[in-house]
């Protein structure tokens, strides 16, 4: 008790003004302002981030929600289009890699991201996850057992790459 005593007028008004300083310093990792508010109007402008790309010679899907912080309006807008998308392709045949880092999954994401899961899960063969810990991993396995979609964790995009194309 006596050690955040003495450091609470160090930490308080970094905290209030500036809490990323107060946070890097604790040992998260906290994105720059500037790029913070960046993602956040790209986010708002409706602009679909998630992309294919190449590994190994193979193409996954990857479904960019990374950076949407509490904004559950942005991560439903991509849901939608993610899904136009997956539902495209032949059944079975979708690597799909998805980015949750630094995204919050709150309540009333779970039934649209129930709902997306259970729309594209026959295109999809495979799914990697990244940024999922904590509760959002007991979020995670409630969206397995609900849509029968098996999930795969990460925190190495590399290693979730890796996965995905020698599975």
């Amino acid at each position: 008790m006596f050690i955040f005593g003495a450091l609470a007028p160090l930490f308080g008004p970094f905290g209030l003004t500036r809490p990323e300083i107060l946070l890097s310093t604790l040992g998260f990792d906290v994105p720059d302002r500037a790029v913070r508010r960046n993602d956040i109007n790209d986010q708002e402008k409706n602009i679909m981030r998630s992309e294919w790309i190449e590994y190994n010679g193979k193409r996954i899907f990857y479904q960019d929600f990374s950076r949407s912080f509490f904004n559950s309006k942005v991560v439903k807008a991509e849901l939608e289009e993610v899904q136009k998308i997956v539902k495209a392709e032949p059944k079975d045949s979708v690597l799909v890699l998805t980015d949750l880092r630094d995204t919050n999954i709150s309540s009333d994401l779970v039934p649209a991201m129930n709902a997306a899961s259970a729309a594209t899960k026959d295109h999809v063969r495979m799914t990697a996850v990244l940024g999922v810990i904590g509760v959002k991993r007991k979020l995670g396995d409630l969206l397995t057992a609900l849509t029968g979609q098996p999930l795969k964790y990460f925190d190495d995009i590399e290693a979730a790459k890796k996965w995905l194309t020698e599975g």
